[in-house]
């Protein structure tokens, strides 16, 4: 309403009183100003917006428009059309130029999936506080973080669909968020369960009373588009659509399941449906495996590079080797993993990342044997074998992947591999590998 009074020089007094007089006048000021506004190249959804509250001024005011006005491209969002996804690295460069606050606004976003207004909502009355990251503590006026990646709860109120949900934030977030609250700390704040995530800086003082000391969104988005500079030239809501869009890849290479992606995202789903029934509560295996796959795709997020020869990717590796190894047999890899899920539970022990790939390996390697021992009878000598032994991981993936078969790992840490091999190959004059 603002905006069409000072481009018509008139006031919202004089606009209601041509509706009333003749309702026909006034919708040929709207007609007129919306083909203004689709000359001037705006948005069919700003156009929209501001159709939406000049009507309701009217309406306020006892006008009831018959006449429809249509507005051009009213249900394509234009904007959103030649929109980029940044690339790792363009989000790399901004976050390492990026002000602290800033550097976390932008994490939380492209790293966790949130909405910008649910760090700080419209009216700063209400946002996201330190309660809601499960795995930070306060203590001796520091700041820890008890395990990575973080588990944040997003309440219900800040929730855009109205449920709650949570996400995780990995390790380079964490440490984002860790600097900026030590700031804070060392600039005297004292920080509790109830502060902000995101909030003044020091020295800022409100005009209003009351104020919970939370951001805005819309000073929020501000300062994420200041920061993108040159480097990002797209809206700042860009950032969800880089997290959506890279953990799609990340399902698309197996490493999380749709379902996953789509609660992390904060959208209705078969998992936000049982998460809500069971008032905010899943089973902890759940939750368990939702880490353990938001965990395994932090690779597709992260802005930097990681080395894929961490002792991390070897364990994943070596993970899949001994899958494909175990399907030669006619082994279920993931019938042995549930199992294994099951008797944890039952057991009541939770194990790490690295602990719980090392026993699903140990796993597949005694169905393994099981299998080997329970065919011996059936294959002997129907079928010649050449064999070797190996000492390290690289060279088992290697020899895997070049047709040799797994039989057992010995006590000194080698493993025997064997190959078939036909009889007209053997009477021939070789060199053994």
């Amino acid at each position: 309403l603002g905006v069409y009074c000072e481009n018509t020089n008139t006031i919202p007094k004089e606009f209601a009183e041509i509706g009333i007089k003749n309702v026909r006048d006034a919708e040929d000021l709207l007609l007129d100003y919306v083909s203004f506004l689709e000359k001037e190249g705006y948005a069919p959804s700003y156009i929209e917006d501001i159709l939406k509250a000049l009507r309701s001024w009217l309406s306020f005011n006892y006008v009831k428009l018959v006449r429809k006005i249509k507005i051009k491209n009213a249900d394509i969002p234009v904007t959103l059309e030649n929109e980029e996804i940044p690339s790792k690295s363009k989000l790399g460069d901004v976050l390492n130029s990026a002000p602290a606050r800033e550097r976390v606004s932008i994490s939380f976003m492209a790293l966790a999936g949130i909405r910008p207004e649910v760090l700080g909502n419209y009216h700063g009355n209400d946002g996201l506080k330190i309660s809601d990251i499960k795995d930070m503590e306060l203590k001796d006026g520091d700041v820890f973080f008890e395990r990575i990646p973080a588990k944040i709860t997003v309440r219900s109120a800040l929730s855009k669909a109205g449920h709650q949900y949570f996400t995780f934030l990995p390790e380079t977030g964490c440490k984002y968020l860790q600097g900026y609250i030590r700031e804070r700390i060392a600039n005297g704040e004292i920080i509790k369960p109830e502060s902000p995530v995101i909030t003044f800086q020091k020295g800022y003082r409100t005009k209003t009373n009351g104020n919970t000391c939370h951001l805005r969104t819309n000073t929020i988005t501000k300062e994420i588009k200041s920061a993108f500079g040159i480097i990002i030239k797209e809206r700042p809501y860009v950032l969800r659509s880089y997290f959506d869009t890279q953990l799609l890849l990340a399902e698309s290479k197996a490493k999380i399941t749709h379902a996953y992606r789509q609660f992390f995202m904060g959208h209705k789903g078969d998992i936000e449906a049982k998460y809500t029934t069971n008032k905010h509560k899943l089973a902890d295996s759940l939750i368990k495996d939702m880490r353990e796959a938001y965990e395994r795709s932090q690779n597709f997020l992260s802005p930097f590079e990681q080395e894929e020869t961490s002792e991390k990717s070897k364990k994943e590796l070596l993970l899949e080797m001994w899958k494909e190894q175990a399907q030669l047999y006619g082994i279920d890899p993931m019938k042995i993993r549930i199992e294994k899920q099951r008797t944890q539970q039952n057991q009541k022990t939770i194990l790490k990342t690295s602990d719980s790939t090392d026993d699903e390996i140990a796993a597949i390697k005694t169905a393994i044997q099981k299998m080997i021992r329970k065919d011996k009878d059936q294959t002997e000598g129907k079928k010649t074998y050449e064999g070797k032994l190996v000492d390290n991981e690289e060279d088992l993936v290697t020899s895997v992947q070049n047709g040799w078969e797994v039989i057992k790992e010995l006590n000194n840490g080698k493993v025997l591999l064997r190959r078939g091999i036909s009889k007209d190959w053997i009477r021939m004059p070789h060199h053994s590998n």
